[in-house]
Formats: C-alpha cells, sequence, structure tokens
C-alpha cells in the first residue's frame, strides 16, 4: 500500500508504554459519555454504557506532507478495548499515513492538525523521550513489509530480546518467554539464532509478529500483514492473529483491502477515501 506523499516510509522504530503523563482533558465522541477519573492526576475512562473503555480516539485529524495536498483531511475514528477495527481504502487513500501518524513518525516537514489520543493522553506535541517510550510497549506495529521491522545483520531472536530490553522488561526468563511466543507463532526453536535471510517469507511475518507483541502491547496497528502471503500462509497467520487477541485481550487496528481477512476478524469496518473517513461498513455492505 503506497500513500501520497514524497515520504512514503517515515524513519523510525516502533517500540512502548505511556508512564506518568498528564491526561488531556476529556472530549465527547460520538455514541460516549466521558467521565472524568475520579482521582486528579489519573486517565479519564470514556463509558460507552457497556462497559467498554475507549483506547484510541483520532478527531478530526488532517495530515499534508511538505507543501502538497493534504493526504488525510479531517479524519475521526476510535478503537475501543479489545476491538478489532478494519481501515480500509484504495492506494493512496491514506491508510498508512494514519497510522504513522498515531505512531507520530512523520517526516519533520510533515503538517499534521487534529487530535491523537491514547488512553486519554494526547500524542501530537509530545516529547520524543514520551514516544518513545510508547512505541512497542503500549503500541505496536506490523509494517506491510516484515523485513522493515528486522535488522539483516541481527539475528532474529536477539532482536526481539533488544525490543524488551529497550523498555527494561528482560529478564532471566526473557529467552524463555520469547521461545514461548514462538512456538505460538508457529516458529521453531532455531528461527531464535537465523537471520532474516534465512527465514522464509511466513516465517519472517510471524517473526515480525512475535517482535510486535513480545512487550505485551494493549494496541497493535498491522499495516496490510497478509499481503504478500500465499493462501495457506495467509490462513495460517489469521488464525494466529483471532488467538492472539482472545489470549492477549489486545485491540488491533488492521489496515487492509482484503474482504475475506476484513469479514474474519473485524468488529467494525471504516473505509478512507480520498482522504477522509466514510461511515462504518455493515457485514452485508462489506461482501458487496
Amino acid at each position: 500500500m503506497r500513500d501520497a506523499g514524497p515520504a512514503d516510509q517515515p524513519r523510525g522504530k516502533y517500540p512502548a508504554a505511556l508512564i506518568g503523563l498528564r491526561p488531556a482533558e476529556p472530549s465527547r465522541p460520538p455514541g460516549g459519555h466521558c467521565q472524568p477519573a475520579s482521582e486528579p492526576g489519573t486517565p479519564y475512562q470514556i463509558d460507552f454504557g457497556n462497559g467498554v473503555l475507549l483506547l484510541l480516539e483520532v478527531q478530526n485529524l488532517s495530515v499534508a506532507y511538505s507543501r502538497s495536498t493534504p493526504t488525510l483531511r479531517g479524519v475521526s475514528l476510535c478503537v475501543q478495548a479489545g476491538e478489532t477495527v478494519a481501515l480500509t481504502g484504495g492506494s493512496g487513500a491514506g491508510k498508512s499515513t494514519l497510522a504513522w501518524s498515531i505512531l507520530q513518525v512523520l517526516p519533520p516537514d510533515t503538517t499534521q492538525t487534529g487530535s491523537i489520543r491514547f488512553d486519554g493522553v494526547e500524542l501530537m506535541g509530545q516529547s520524543a523521550a514520551t514516544l518513545r517510550a510508547l512505541r512497542g510497549r503500549a503500541v505496536a506495529c506490523i509494517p506491510q513489509q516484515p523485513a522493515l521491522a528486522l535488522h539483516p545483520l541481527i539475528r532474529v531472536g536477539r532482536q526481539v530480546e533488544n525490543v524488551l530490553k529497550s523498555h527494561g522488561l528482560y529478564s532471566a526468563g526473557g529467552r524463555n518467554r520469547i521461545l514461548s511466543l514462538f512456538h505460538q507463532a508457529g516458529l521453531s526453536e532455531h528461527c531464535f539464532d537465523r537471520y532474516p535471510h534465512q527465514l522464509s517469507g511466513g516465517q519472517l511475518q510471524r517473526a515480525a509478529i512475535v517482535q510486535a507483541l513480545v512487550c505485551r502491547p494493549r494496541l497493535v496497528i498491522a499495516d496490510e500483514p497478509f499481503a504478500a502471503l500465499d493462501t495457506v500462509t495467509r490462513r495460517e497467520i489469521l488464525r494466529l492473529f483471532q488467538e492472539v487477541k482472545q489470549s492477549l485481550a489486545l485491540s488491533l487496528l488492521l489496515i487492509s483491502h482484503d474482504r475475506q481477512v476484513v469479514s474474519a476478524v473485524a468488529d467494525r469496518v471504516l473505509a478512507l477515501r480520498d482522504g477522509k473517513a466514510s461511515e462504518p461498513f455493515s457485514e452485508a455492505r462489506l461482501a458487496e
């Protein structure tokens, strides 16, 4: 997937968690009721009347690369805790730009306006240190090309270890924790000591998923994770996504144009067209 704009591959790693941030003032999203926290200094919660809390809230987001025409124009969306939201749209619609905006890894000459809140905390304008602490631990990304998530000259297992170490989460049992994830992802123990070029396409995708999940993030952004896979491998990775989502109780923002995949995993579907978000799709409309 490629979005309009001069820089379609922003640089930056995808690691960590929000710690000690002052929450932004609560807003009232469509269909929700804001409930301020009972104690000052604690993140607010948004109650939708069924005990579900809003984890990610994007409001009126517009993004323009350099002096080009805006790639995103007034996009709003939300992801509830434990929910899978699928984002669809044609090439150049702005899907990847939206993902990079949430992660705040856009090029420095990019103009962005609006609001992006994670767990009630405004991300736009946050310090580089705060955002580094967010990426990977609280919000993780599985890129469209898994090779982009892995250094070609470092063994796969060591790279996953480094993610844990960068957030102070690596302990004496760290290797066993990683091998357990390897097993869950369908990777053999031998893959731990292999280099990325020694893995197949399906194994690379599984390794990228392990790297994204090792810190147990609350939200995973998956950017076309099935695009380069054959039918059999796609089915296996899809099953892995469903199992992991259940076992880790995480939220998922899935970027995909594959209707079969979207129908299988999404709780809600939003479409981007010409940089704007449409109304949610129903299952019947998606199948058309």
